[in-house]
């Protein structure tokens, strides 16, 4: 009969495998239809959250949750009641379970977090692996498809650097690890998108703030960082550097692709609106129907028209719940490792990337994220439960 460890761990690794999957797909059928391949998504994207979700609940049998987090729970609900009110059979409003998938993934990992030492090192270990296939993956892509000798920008990178945390998590092998990133780095940077630019370029500076040390300078693996950066600012300059620069030159221009005025119209149409919709919104997706067809590029844009001001309270009650978070654990955050700079670091991608994109309606976008929150934000709750017991014996 199998250990509750070994469950433990045969249900990770098929939840982890289920995202592997379930990126894999996003990742390659966008990257092969700008090249005018066939999509490879289809119905195996339905089986792939099947399967998670499966995984997630039996999992979760054996392994409680000690508190809930009602900002998210009640967000997520809101979303898939909105979605729930378009749809005219049960087949249609069944394909909408993916939208919780973010709810029970940030569930998931605050679940492992609460296991034994021995599953969260496995959880990291697994997750730093998953990463670094999909970046040797899309690395591979792109010079091998022409990407980066055509200078395309894909979105598709959007589904690699939510990922991110869980290099930044992983603390075993330092070689290994510095090199993934460094790789990592430059795929995301390949993809010529301001947002994950900005997103990459905040992310670590908030991490190096935070974590950086006297004897950090010390070690060996230190000195290898700056090498390193010489190498991949090198390969930059040369291969995208003017068309980077030149797309960051024009946001002035274009207005960020023209998101100024696609907020300025989504806010007009707001104010326009009646009482009822400014309060409850106009529908699930309903943006598209004044912003020829496109998203607001802004989730809390998204929200605000979509949901009303409910949907945007529930919006702004997940912001401080995680803000909290971090101001009260702010003076321990020392006590926590690197968790709390990498908590803090993802904060601050997960705010720029939802505020210059469509995010929270993604749930492949959102749900490796809040993976990686839920599993940290349990991490700080149980190291200062830890300490508490230290302190009273």
């Amino acid at each position: 009969m199998l250990t509750k460890s070994a469950l433990n761990k045969f249900f990770i690794f098929v939840c982890s495998i289920s995202f592997l999957y379930l990126s894999y797909v996003n990742i390659a059928s966008g990257l092969k239809e700008q090249i005018d391949i066939d999509s490879v998504s289809g119905y195996g994207l339905q089986m792939g959250y099947v399967v998670f979700i499966i995984s997630f609940f039996l999992f979760s049998l054996g392994n409680t949750i000690r508190k809930i987090n009602w900002p998210l729970l009640l967000l997520a609900s809101y979303i898939f009641i909105l979605f729930l009110f378009q749809q005219v059979s049960l087949v249609s409003a069944l394909s909408g379970i993916g939208l919780l998938l973010w709810l029970f993934s940030y569930s998931m990992g605050n679940r492992v977090a609460s296991c034994s030492e021995e599953i969260i090192e496995y959880f990291e270990n697994i997750l730093f692996i998953i990463t670094s296939i999909l970046t040797i993956y899309v690395l591979y892509f792109y010079f091998n498809k022409g990407f980066v000798s055509y200078q395309m920008t894909t979105d598709t990178s959007f589904f690699l650097i939510v990922y991110l945390p869980f290099l930044m998590l992983y603390n075993k092998k330092r070689f290994i690890k510095i090199v993934i990133v460094f790789l990592f780095i430059i795929v995301c940077v390949l993809s010529l998108k301001r947002s994950i630019v900005v997103g990459l370029f905040v992310f670590f500076v908030f991490f190096i703030a935070l974590s950086i040390k006297k004897e950090t300078t010390h070690r060996w693996y230190f000195w290898l960082i700056p090498v390193l950066v010489i190498i991949v600012a090198f390969v930059l300059k040369n291969s995208i550097g003017e068309v980077l620069a030149l797309r960051f030159s024009e946001t002035a221009e274009t207005g960020g692709n023209g998101r100024i005025e696609i907020y300025t119209n989504i806010i007009h149409h707001y104010i326009d609106s009646n009482f009822t919709e400014q309060i409850f919104g106009h529908g699930y997706r309903s943006v598209r129907y004044i912003n020829n067809g496109l998203l607001a590029h802004n989730d809390f844009l998204q929200l605000l028209y979509d949901g009303g001001v409910l949907g945007v309270l529930l919006y702004m009650a997940l912001w401080f719940f995680f803000i909290r978070i971090a101001i009260k654990n702010w003076r321990r955050r020392k006590q926590f490792g690197n968790v709390f700079s990498v908590y803090i670091s993802t904060l601050a991608l997960y705010f720029i990337l939802s505020m210059m994109n469509c995010f929270i309606y993604s749930y492949m976008l959102v749900s490796p994220l809040f993976l990686s929150i839920g599993f940290m934000i349990e991490s700080i709750n149980r190291t200062n439960i830890q300490k508490s017991l230290i302190y009273q014996i």
